[in-house]
């Protein structure tokens, strides 16, 4: 009984380190430690207790860690006042986010009893967080985000390979720590553990050797933080732009800042304030004429005729100096449950369930939007930050720099938005590109192409900065095939079963004849 109490309480230590590393960014080594200790203190014998500790562990760090998202799904479920709703939702995207959880704890049980190597369960782990559906996609690899030089690993295979390698090296040192694995895999232990060496001292020697790179073009971009959701926003973000110093070539707004627009309307002078062209609330566009260089702001577009509910596009307006949109980019990532449910088309009531207001589609291109002889800019609008595909696919076409347009005014809490910006980080690294964040509530910030933070402004604060921004085109691993490395790995995951076992038996001696 005293055994079973000490392992519960070690367990929750675990998890509390597991959570440290998602509250607090500079913590980020309280994951390697909880990882460490939970991976000495699960059972490799019994499949049951294997599974529960598992799962025990991932629903305490993750609800210590994600604690903020019941605020979240109150105001995308237009909830208001005290309700058991948000609490039942998050209980049950806990449940679904354990299951992955639930399949390590059975795949540490099976490379045990039959495998005999230390790679398949990270590598288990590592497919689930690539294919399993989750509504905010973390990773492993998101943790270390104040750890950059291990995080380089990302140009290679992206987050999924940095999260191998972190799990992996994990398991290296829980092995040596336990006396009857240690003789049986001590080998294996020192290579994962020496991956690992290898990969921070890997990302510190290819950060020195791109330093010295300089940029032959670059574009100065100034960013405004003001939450589009206040009155009188867009006067604020005029304000805030003209207080800039020096010749912008590029000003950035969040966003859900300009209002909703139809398709038909190709320039500032025709957003007027009728309901065939545009939607109620509407917005005081006047303050975004006349602006001494490009603006790229958020807002919607709808078909001519589209009823009220929709369907509308989150669009991102690239528009110049004389007013003319020159371009605009449709959001092709939408948030679940804030924007769609999951099979709302062929259930709509779940639609109404949510209590979601009004319709989104999804665009169908992932062209740069473009300055005239100018650069090409990869636009990302909110949760498109957090997906892989969105940057690599604009990169490829040509995107010299990440902008990012986000409103954020769901998230109420500062872990809420560090995380979010935390998920978005890895897209410089993985494509080698600045990615600027403009964000309503926070954080808006410029994030260099080693992943590094170089200028940011607080979250909830109102400001504006400009930043110098080095366009570039480099071509990584990551774009060209190392995105397709968690395929690879589900194929070695789902095959193994069958060839690790044909290798098994053929190393073992055969028996001479009588």
């Amino acid at each position: 009984m005293f055994a079973r109490c000490c392992a519960a309480l070690l367990l929750i230590i675990a998890s509390v380190l597991f959570s440290l590393s998602w509250l607090r960014e500079e913590w980020s080594i309280a994951i390697w430690g909880g990882t460490v200790l939970f991976l000495i203190l699960v059972p490799r014998k019994t499949y049951a207790a294997s599974v529960l500790m598992s799962v025990a562990y991932g629903m305490i760090g993750m609800g210590l860690s994600f604690y903020w998202a019941t605020n979240t799904l109150s105001y995308c479920l237009n909830i208001e006042g005290a309700s058991y709703v948000p609490a039942i939702v998050f209980g049950v995207l806990l449940i679904w986010e354990s299951f992955p959880f639930a399949i390590m704890g059975w795949a540490i049980v099976i490379q045990h009893r039959r495998f005999g190597v230390l790679w398949f369960a990270p590598m288990v782990w590592v497919v689930f967080e690539a294919f399993w559906p989750r509504v905010f996609p973390w990773s492993l690899a998101h943790s270390q985000t104040k750890f950059i030089p291990i995080l380089q690993a990302a140009e290679l295979g992206g987050t999924c390979l940095v999260s191998f390698i972190i799990l992996y090296a994990c398991f290296g040192i829980a092995t040596l720590a336990r006396t009857e694995d240690r003789i049986r895999f001590r080998s294996e232990s020192l290579l994962a553990i020496g991956l690992a060496i290898v990969a921070i001292v890997g990302g510190w020697f290819r950060i020195s050797s791109l330093e010295g790179i300089v940029p032959e073009k670059t574009l100065r971009i100034g960013i405004v933080q003001i939450d589009p959701s206040f009155v009188e926003s867009t006067e604020r973000m005029r304000a805030a732009s003209d207080a800039m110093e020096g010749p912008i070539d590029l000003y950035v707004w969040p966003e859900s800042t300009i209002g909703a627009y139809s398709t038909e309307v190709h320039s500032l002078k025709e957003m007027v304030k009728d309901i065939a062209v545009a939607r109620m609330p509407f917005v005081k566009k006047e303050f975004a004429e006349n602006l001494p260089g490009w603006l790229l702001v958020g807002g919607k577009s709808f078909s001519p005729e589209t009823p009220e509910e929709g369907p509308y596009w989150q669009t991102a307006f690239l528009i110049d100096p004389d007013g003319k949109i020159e371009c605009q980019y449709r959001k092709r990532h939408l948030i679940p449950v804030g924007e769609f449910v999951p099979l709302e088309k062929h259930f709509p009531m779940f639609h109404e369930w949510a209590q979601l207001s009004e319709y989104f589609e999804t665009g169908t291109s992932d062209d740069p939007v473009c300055i005239p002889n100018g650069p090409r800019i990869g636009a990302l609008i909110c949760y498109e930050d957090l997906i892989e595909s969105a940057a690599r696919r604009t990169t490829m076409q040509g995107a010299q720099v990440l902008v990012g347009l986000i409103n954020a005014s769901a998230f109420e809490t500062t872990e809420a938005l560090e995380q979010h910006r935390r998920l978005s980080l890895m897209r410089t690294i993985e494509n080698r590109r600045c990615y600027v964040r403009c964000a309503g509530t926070g954080v808006s910030c410029f994030i260099d192409q080693f992943g590094r933070e170089q200028k940011r402004l607080a979250p909830m604060e109102q400001g504006h900065f400009v930043v110098e921004v080095p366009l570039l085109a480099t071509t990584t691993l990551y774009q060209l095939g190392g995105h397709l490395l968690p395929w690879g790995m589900l194929l070695l995951v789902v095959t193994w079963p069958f060839l690790g076992k044909r290798l098994v038996d053929s190393s073992q001696p055969t028996a001479p004849a009588a």
